[in-house]
């Protein structure tokens, strides 16, 4: 599995949800570009395979299907209320995944 992956180095740009993406994302989490931070009311959406179905150079758009078989698709809303879990990314430019499963 990479240690890190950005999507800036090796997108083509289609567009809309599938266009090129300003963060890194590693093994630890996604780290937005110098100067971005997570805004409250924000949210971040991802979709995770277990590390014995990856095949280096895979993306998301370059993947056999059948391989992933156990895809899972999480999501966290940073919510600044009531001490909802996601609000601890409120104005962090780190998205850290071992955070993410315990909300």
């Amino acid at each position: 599995m990479p240690t890190s992956y950005n999507n800036i180095n090796k997108c083509t740009g289609t567009g809309g949800s599938d266009d090129c993406t300003p963060y890194t994302v590693t093994s630890a989490g996604a780290t937005l570009p110098n100067g971005s931070t997570y805004p409250a009311y924000g949210h971040v959406n991802y979709q995770a395979i277990s590390c014995s179905q990856y095949t280096v150079g895979q993306t998301y758009l370059n993947h056999t299907l059948a391989a992933w078989s156990s895809t899972q698709t999480f999501g966290t809303n940073f919510d600044p209320n009531n001490n909802q879990p996601g609000g601890v990314y409120i104005g962090k430019s780190v998205y850290d995944w071992g955070l993410a499963a315990a909300a």
